[in-house]
């Protein structure tokens, strides 16, 4: 229930099959707040409640939740959970919903642009429901938005799938890695140079750098001018900042 003007009445949410831009007017008519298109999840109801009663959950922490609970766009935590605790679930769906993000604003332009308006607000609610389930809270509320007024521009949903796209891409980088099993060879093998203050880190530090992903590139190179400074300290931080960003944890020198 909500309370308005200083009256209480019940939310009402329809529950339908499909939802065509008539059919939006007759449920609406007929005095529902909103709907759910079926097939539906339970967080799809969760968020509902939680965007028309106006609340916040508070779930409890997990030793399943990952380090980086938060990313640019992207509340990591909240995503896995609802992947039940599957965190590399979690980041193939969040991989393949960046990759789609562009072809998705291009659609829905020109959807709006032909004015297929009950074709753009299935887009729209899609979008939403995706985006929530993920964590990308910013892109299901500028799709929200978009669905309560479809003749609003797309700058905001344009903007809120960019940052999902920027913290989707060390998890390109991890994938890449990962197929690369060398890279993995190398940094164990400079990890126990570091370890050991044993010069040749400074060819092996380049041959890491070679091998990396764009994405990390950068800290590759502070690794690669902390090694020629003979600083191996600092080297071995920098390493492991890498391996938190895309590579296994290197193993300890024997």
């Amino acid at each position: 229930e909500i309370e308005r003007d200083g009256e209480r009445r019940t939310v009402i949410m329809a529950l339908t099959a499909s939802v065509f831009e008539h059919e939006r007017a007759e449920i609406f008519a007929s005095g529902s707040d909103d709907f759910i298109l079926k097939p539906f999840r339970v967080e799809m109801i969760l968020d509902k409640l939680a965007e028309h009663l106006s609340i916040r959950y508070r779930y409890e922490a997990s030793a399943e939740t990952p380090a980086h609970a938060t990313r640019e766009g992207l509340d990591v935590a909240d995503g896995v959970r609802r992947a039940s605790g599957n965190a590399e679930l979690y980041w193939k769906l969040v991989d393949r919903f960046a990759n789609e993000s562009t072809a998705t604003i291009a659609r829905l332009r020109q959807l709006l642009d032909e004015h297929a308006i009950a074709e753009a607000l299935d887009v729209l609610h899609t979008l939403r429901g995706t985006a929530a389930t993920l964590g990308a809270h910013r892109v299901a509320q500028a799709a929200a938005a978009l669905e309560r007024d479809a003749s609003a521009s797309l700058d905001e949903l344009s903007d809120a799938l960019a940052e999902v796209r920027r913290s989707a891409e060390p998890v390109n980088a991890v994938a890449s890695i990962e197929s690369n099993g060398n890279t993995l060879e190398i940094a164990n093998r400079l990890h126990a140079l570091l370890a050991t203050n044993d010069l040749a880190a400074l060819e092996c530090a380049a041959e890491l750098r070679a091998s990396l992903h764009p994405t990390l590139a950068p800290l590759g190179d502070e690794l690669q001018s902390a090694v020629d400074r003979l600083d191996f300290e600092k080297a071995s931080a920098l390493l492991r900042e890498i391996s938190r960003g895309g590579l296994q944890p290197p193993e300890p020198p024997s």
